[in-house]
């Protein structure tokens, strides 16, 4: 019996060991592992990109110590995170986030999750409208500032970025976004040259690098499409990084939201110009301009262009015709005939099966809408069949 009791225990002391001795192995393989793909991150491998700097101490130590594990605490944070959205706990949700990107840097969806909840859920919470902008502009600064630093050129954290800037900051659904305008203005102002226009020196281009993450090379081949921007407006900026989104993005769904978002951009510099007399910066900023339509309407027929061209759907097919409209109607009034005709002969060319263009002249009328350019086209009769029945004998 004392055998059997002591070959017990020996068993059980040999399972402990085995048991101790997998979970070393385990934990040092994943050391391994974590090595090796912190290796191929710095590199620019494992499809990431390299890191602009090292890690602030605190971020490496809840790394190291928690190696390739740390997946594993991100999804447990993840699954809070959606409890805590469900039940409106929003405040609990920026801490939560913040932890999930500090435990994974290169998430890019925790940063667009965070930056959504920072600039809609909880600025929406907030009775004043200057506690309403600390939030909002909170948001675009996580993206702009942190995100991008560690996921450079990312595309879905541009376009993020970007709808922050056209929606939230340049929309009208907020009661609060005249004042985010006015601030957006206020503050890039004193870096920029008369009426928001880019600046030409190489030192105040670097403040406004440093300041709002604005690339020279970048935004001088964008004004090149488009004319001078007012880079006080946030239509600008939603412009600058939607287009920098489209430039990374490999994803065909990508670029199509990236691109979508872009020509609504375009459409809204164009469409807007001078903002109301009531919606623009006071004494201490000068009001944004208008864009030159010039500029700035060929750049948004060649884009919504290469969008059609790219998803030819029913909804970018009617955007892309009813802004050819109105650039026939804007030639008719210039007497411009040959830029009226080479417009229609391009709104012609995206008629799908089963519709037709309009005749010229009715698209010209005044007082047509832009959108009736469309027409359904008539199905042919079918031919009469013989009778079955025979002619009575006369």
């Amino acid at each position: 019996m004392e055998k059997d009791d002591s070959t017990r225990v020996l068993r059980r002391f040999a399972a402990t060991l085995g048991a101790w001795t997998a979970a070393a192995a385990l934990l040092a393989a994943s050391a391994v592992q974590n090595r090796a793909l912190t290796g191929r991150r710095l590199a620019g491998g494992a499809g990431i990109a390299p890191r602009p700097s090292e890690p602030p101490p605190a971020l490496t130590f809840v790394v190291v110590g928690l190696g390739a594990f740390r997946g594993l605490a991100a999804e447990a944070l993840w699954f809070r995170a959606d409890q805590l959205q469900q039940e409106g706990r929003y405040f609990e949700l920026v801490q939560l986030a913040g932890w999930i990107t500090a435990l994974d840097p290169h998430a890019a969806d925790a940063w667009a999750y965070n930056a959504w909840n920072l600039s809609y859920n909880i600025s929406a919470l907030m009775l004043r409208r200057e506690d309403r902008l600390r939030w909002v502009f909170h948001g675009v600064r996580l993206l702009r500032d942190e995100a991008l630093t560690w996921n450079p050129g990312n595309a879905q954290l541009c376009r993020e970025l970007a709808w922050l800037y056209l929606h939230k900051v340049g929309g009208a659904l907020d009661d609060a976004a005249p004042l985010y305008r006015r601030t957006l203005a206020a503050e890039t102002a004193p870096l920029l040259g008369a009426n928001g226009a880019y600046p030409e020196t190489a030192a105040a281009r670097e403040s406004l690098r440093l300041a709002w993450r604005l690339e020279a090379a970048r935004v001088v081949t964008l004004e090149k499409e488009t004319g001078p921007l007012d880079w006080r407006a946030p239509e600008s900026h939603a412009l600058y990084w939607a287009l920098a989104g489209l430039a990374h993005a490999d994803d065909p769904a990508e670029r199509f939201k990236c691109r979508r978002l872009a020509c609504h951009a375009l459409m809204a510099l164009y469409e807007q110009g001078r903002r109301a007399a009531g919606d623009t910066p006071g004494a201490s900023a000068t009001p944004p301009r208008a864009v030159s339509d010039r500029a700035i309407f060929p750049a948004l027929l060649r884009l919504l262009a290469e969008h059609y061209a790219a998803s030819p759907t029913a909804s970018v097919r009617r955007l892309y015709g009813i802004h050819l409209v109105h650039g026939m109607r804007q030639a008719a009034a210039a007497g411009d005939g040959a830029e009226r005709d080479r417009l229609y002969s391009l709104l012609l060319n995206i008629a799908a099966k089963g519709f037709m263009i309009s005749p010229m002249d009715e698209l010209l009328k005044q007082g047509q809408p832009d959108d009736a350019f469309l027409a359904p086209r008539a199905a042919p009769s079918p031919p009469a069949l013989p009778s079955a029945t025979p002619p009575a004998t006369p």
